[in-house]
């Protein structure tokens, strides 16, 4: 039928589609060609800032959703709880270019978390706590103290970073 109606000029032609390509994309590139320190160099330098705008942007309903998720339900998947709290904090920001950044960084993480051990309890704790902490001064609605909470817990996250791979090296 479609082709009839091309045919009869009603329809434009069938354009020719682009080959794909043996190359990967520059984004899965760059995924690939990454390793954590990098990750979190550059996390450092967006989650702050996302999390200050969150405070001022963010809809009563997205703080409500940040909040929920800074806590770690039992039996969750403590990496999917900690990802949906960083994506929550990102929509609450209201930015589509940071973003789409910060998806493209997250994929990063999750293959470097592919060969990263399971958090512990005591960990998940930790990080639960960091995480209220972002939470509430984003309810509060206070800019400084989220784009400050967001860098300090980004920080112990470099320290354990450095300190398995310290850890790593010893064991060698």
């Amino acid at each position: 039928a479609l082709e009839i109606l091309r045919q009869k000029g009603d329809l434009d032609p069938v354009r020719a589609r682009r080959s794909s390509t043996p190359h990967p994309r520059y984004s899965e590139e760059l995924v690939r060609m990454t390793n954590p320190l990098e990750v979190l160099e550059l996390r450092l330098l967006m989650e702050p800032g996302l999390a200050r705008l969150a405070s001022l942007r963010a809809s009563a309903l997205e703080i409500a959703q940040i909040t929920e998720m800074a806590t770690t339900p039992k039996n969750a998947e403590s990496g999917e709880i900690d990802l949906g709290f960083h994506l929550a904090i990102v929509r609450g920001a209201r930015n589509h270019l940071a973003g789409g950044f910060y998806k493209m960084l997250r994929q990063a993480r999750v293959r470097v978390a592919q060969n990263t051990p399971p958090s512990c309890p005591k960990r998940v704790a930790q990080r639960d706590a960091e995480h209220q902490k972002i939470a509430n001064a984003i309810a509060r609605r206070d800019p400084e103290a989220a784009e400050a909470a967001m860098r300090a817990h980004l920080m112990s996250v470099q320290r354990q970073i450095n300190e398995r791979s310290n850890a790593g090296s010893f064991a060698a």
